[in-house]
């Protein structure tokens, strides 16, 4: 017999590979992970060289190049946190801003993947903010791919982090068995076993900075007397007095939230991925070190953190922590497994739920008929006449990868260069478009539907007839040989 096959996973918006790693210590294999920012890729290739990365942004991901990253392997569970500023429906959205298509990438990856179960991470501020409708649109989005969504708030310090870090997790699954959010295990007046996990436990052996300098990461930031001055004011587990009470010399009007000092007996504060701007340590009259940090995101030492001093504190800052990572994929594994549980009682004839319950895993490829032959492949099609891209964005929800849009105003290039930056777009005439341009633009690949809206004032049988061209959109359609074809799927 050989190995049992480990359930596989892609990382989204990996950053410093939290995720990653917590799903790994689970008995995950990490297919692929992504992210657009360079010292997050030199992160996974210093730590985990085997894993496929992608340095981009998701936006302009293709599925010939999902495809090509997964190499054919059926995906359990897509994971990531993308941003969700720009997403909002309210009013006062701002159209432009290209967060919006965050969301949009991160489904288009699932329809192209079709995983059977998705987990989403993000600031426990967004189930509050604006009365909740960021989570209402998320839990929509995932509602549109057929998911069923169950949403949590998390606390770290819960799990056994040594860290106050609350976050929002949304777990989507299209399968049949029910699904457990990982028990808590760790209590802020427990007992000795399941008392909350403190500062002092996880780096006072760092705080000699000197004498470890053999540990990665372990760099103290050089701070100015002005600012030790501060330090020195500031009592264990508090914060620094208020400006009136400070020597003249060293006010300020403002001092955000660097003035904070961490208490050895308690969890540390949630740590912000500012620049270098983590808290003071507990005895020390200095910020703590990207290894203090990551000791308190629940990274082991030998995991090392690419980029300078303030690229490894953003990186080990904006990080899921680790052990609840693992625990959120032991849950998930444990769904995965009873699904598998079902399916073999069912293979061997024991007694199993009605079948009408079981959610059949539906796949992104469609099968088309070519000439009495059925191939299957992603649907493509090329965007005329595009405008504002409506009819393109439903396309594209549907799951067709459009290959080429069309128009020749220069608002709809901007317009498509913001909302659609993974869609080629070309301003052109459409009484200038010839086969030959369109093939220049798309290479070899098959067209199977041409949409666009023409004008159709100069051939109205209502209005005088002003002898117009006839439309290029039907001469272009007729020349990519599949004008039934893109009749009979409208």
């Amino acid at each position: 017999m050989g190995k049992p096959r480990l359930p596989r996973m892609i990382s989204l918006f990996a950053g410093g590979g939290g995720v990653h790693l917590g799903f790994k210590q689970a008995g995950f294999a990490t297919v692929f992970a992504s992210d657009v920012w360079a010292p997050a890729a030199a992160t996974f290739a210093l730590n985990d060289p085997s894993v496929r990365f992608h340095l981009g942004d998701i936006r302009h991901l293709t599925p010939s190049q999902v495809a090509e990253m997964t190499g054919g392997e059926e995906i359990d569970v897509v994971v990531g946190g993308p941003p969700c500023q720009g997403f909002s429906t309210l009013g006062d959205q701002i159209q432009g801003d290209p967060r919006n298509s965050f969301f949009e990438a991160f489904g288009r990856v699932i329809r192209w993947t079709s995983p059977k179960c998705v987990l989403i991470e993000n600031t426990n501020y967004l189930r509050s903010q604006y009365s909740g409708r960021y989570e209402e649109e998320i839990r929509r989005l995932l509602e549109s791919l057929e998911y069923v969504v169950n949403v949590k708030t998390l606390n770290a310090a819960d799990f056994g982090t040594p860290q106050v870090r609350k976050r929002v997790f949304f777990f989507a699954t299209r399968l049949a068995s029910d699904f457990a959010w990982p028990e808590v295990t760790h209590f802020a007046s427990g007992s000795a076993q399941s008392a909350y996990a403190t500062v002092g436990e996880a780096i006072m052996d760092l705080a000699d900075a000197e004498a470890c300098a053999q540990v990665p990461n372990h760099t103290v930031l050089r701070h100015s007397e002005t600012v030790r001055a501060r330090y020195r004011l500031i009592p264990e587990g508090g914060r620094l007095p208020p400006p009136q009470e400070l020597p003249p010399e060293i006010r300020r009007r403002n001092f955000g939230n660097t003035y904070k000092r961490l208490h050895r007996d308690r969890p540390s504060l949630t740590l912000v991925p500012g620049n270098n701007a983590f808290p003071i340590h507990p005895t020390e009259n200095r910020s703590l070190t990207p290894r203090e940090g990551a000791r308190l995101q629940g990274f082991p030492d030998h995991y090392v953190f690419a980029g300078t001093r303030a690229e490894q504190c953003q990186l080990v800052g904006n990080a899921v922590p680790v052990l609840l990572a693992r625990r959120l994929a032991e849950a998930i594994r444990s769904h995965l497994s009873n699904v598998a549980t079902l399916a073999t009682s069912m293979e061997v004839g024991r007694s199993a739920p009605d079948s009408s319950l079981i959610q059949l895993e539906l796949p992104v490829e469609r099968v088309i008929r070519t000439n009495g032959r059925s191939r299957g492949h992603t649907l493509t099609a090329v965007s005329l006449f595009t405008g504002a891209g409506g009819l393109m964005l439903g396309f594209m929800r549907a799951g067709f990868e459009v290959l080429a849009s069309y128009d020749r105003k220069n608002i709809v290039a901007r317009n498509s260069a913001l909302n659609f930056p993974q869609v080629p777009h070309f301003k052109r005439d459409l009484e200038e478009l010839a086969l030959a341009d369109v093939r220049s633009h798309i290479g070899h690949r098959e067209i199977d539907v041409v949409f666009g809206g023409p004008p159709c004032q100069g051939f109205s049988i209502v209005t005088e007839h002003v002898g117009r061209p006839a439309s290029r959109r039907g001469q272009i359609s007729r020349e990519c040989g599949r004008p039934e074809e893109a009749r009979d799927r409208r």
